[in-house]
């Protein structure tokens, strides 16, 4: 979680990468339900996004307010209409094309 949120997101992607050879726990939840997968969105990262999905983090998971990764990223437009919320909502997609 800390990883996914550190300030630098170039710093936070070889963290996160790190993480993961090193056999992280990708859907690991804080107190309030939130996955590393849910503060990638939450921060418009698309590039912490897609390395999140390919490593096999869990974009269906839902948060103690009932929200999952994708309920984040449409609300992203509305936060954030900077960030690239299209992209992020597809990158969560690419699951289902992983997963055949």
């Amino acid at each position: 979680h800390l990883a996914v949120n550190y300030r630098e997101e170039d710093v936070a992607g070889r963290m996160v990468r790190m993480l993961i050879s090193n056999g992280a726990e990708l859907n690991a939840k804080q107190a309030e339900g939130l996955t590393p997968l849910h503060h990638a969105v939450a921060r418009g990262s698309l590039k912490l996004t897609r390395t999140l999905v390919r490593a096999g983090a869990d974009p269906f998971l839902k948060d103690s307010l009932g929200r999952s990764p994708a309920d984040l990223a449409r609300q992203l437009t509305k936060s954030m209409p900077e960030a690239p919320a299209n992209e992020i909502q597809s990158a969560l997609k690419e699951v289902f094309s992983l997963e055949t």
